[in-house]
């Protein structure tokens, strides 16, 4: 059977084929505000999305696109996308012998924030001085 030619599918499939849980799912799990099925119905697939229950469970891949354009506004990931994001890069940092998190595991920033208490990325954007680190243009 030929792969089909389209991203999307070839990544709702591989998902569903390796047990990838729905993003319904993992919302519930990490106790994270799920979306609900008029949100995930909304826009120009929500109709589609209907069609294939994905309103009531799902595929974790749609779920991450979907909810970062109801909670991030289409600018950044929601919250189910940003959780798995950070804690792959925080997992990678503590089982990298070198990282200077797993040498230093108790180690809080102290740099200044916006909101005392809390250190983004954005503070150390700033900090820094450079708030657009990537530029302009992407070659």
């Amino acid at each position: 059977m030929p792969q089909p030619s389209s991203l999307a599918v070839r990544n709702l499939r591989r998902g569903r084929s390796v047990g990838l849980p729905s993003g319904q799912s993992v919302a519930r799990f990490l106790k994270l505000k799920r979306l609900t099925r008029a949100e995930i119905s909304t826009g120009p697939d929500g109709k589609v999305a209907a069609k294939h229950k994905f309103d009531i469970e799902s595929p974790l891949w749609y779920y991450i696109l979907k909810e970062a354009q109801i909670q991030g506004q289409g600018q950044r990931l929601g919250q189910v996308g940003s959780r798995i994001i950070a804690e792959v890069f925080v997992g990678l940092l503590e089982e990298d012998s070198s990282s200077f998190l797993a040498i230093n595991p108790e180690w809080k920033p102290i740099l200044p924030a916006k909101t005392s208490g809390t250190f983004t990325i954005v503070d150390l954007l700033k900090f820094v001085g450079d708030i657009n680190p990537i530029g302009d243009a992407i070659s």
